[in-house]
């Protein structure tokens, strides 16, 4: 009986607390949801760092996001840049193949950090970059890591064509898989 008792209360007080959760989200939220629009931001920054971090998401998507979910600005030449930003920014996504699964690295091997291309930046020099480290390391003194293949396939994505295999023989393998 009195351990019925105790699962009651238990239950009783996680029912009150989850209430009391709601309540204080009911009330806390719209507050900063309007502060987060007045800031001009409709993503918060660790939403923004949960999409960096997640292996699927190309840098073409990331761009897309971050274009489309910002707020309009005050001035109409701010206005006019952000609505060309966002224009270049689904051209550039419209290129991207959808359906393409990317491999998660493996346990213990950095997963290197997507960037995404902050306000006035050109949108092909973060691509650029990529593609010159990755052309860069391409050499003939030592077997590389990146496919020269698919580095060269301008039908691929910036993030396919970049990939670097953790060795030689994986890239090996992928040559022999792929091409």
């Amino acid at each position: 009986m009195a351990n019925a008792s105790l699962v009651d209360n238990s239950l009783e007080a996680t029912v009150d607390l989850l209430l009391d959760i709601v309540d204080q989200y009911k009330k806390e939220q719209p507050v900063i949801n309007s502060e987060r629009q007045l800031s001009g931001k409709v993503v918060d920054e660790d939403v923004r760092g949960a999409l960096e971090r997640l292996d699927d998401m190309t840098p073409e998507q990331l761009l897309l996001i971050d274009a489309v979910l910002t707020l309009p600005e005050t001035s109409l030449e701010k206005e006019c840049q952000q609505r060309i930003t966002t224009i270049n920014a689904v051209t550039a996504y419209c290129s991207v193949e959808e359906g393409v699964t990317f491999h998660r690295s493996r346990a213990g091997q950095p997963v290197p950090p997507v960037s995404t291309v902050k306000d006035e930046k050109p949108l092909w020099s973060e691509a650029d970059i990529m593609l010159r480290r990755a052309i860069s390391s391409v050499t003939k003194d030592k077997r590389p890591t990146i496919c020269f293949t698919c580095l060269g396939n301008p039908n691929l994505t910036i993030r396919e064509r970049v990939v670097s295999f953790s060795s030689p023989g994986c890239l090996t393998r992928h040559f022999m898989r792929k091409h």
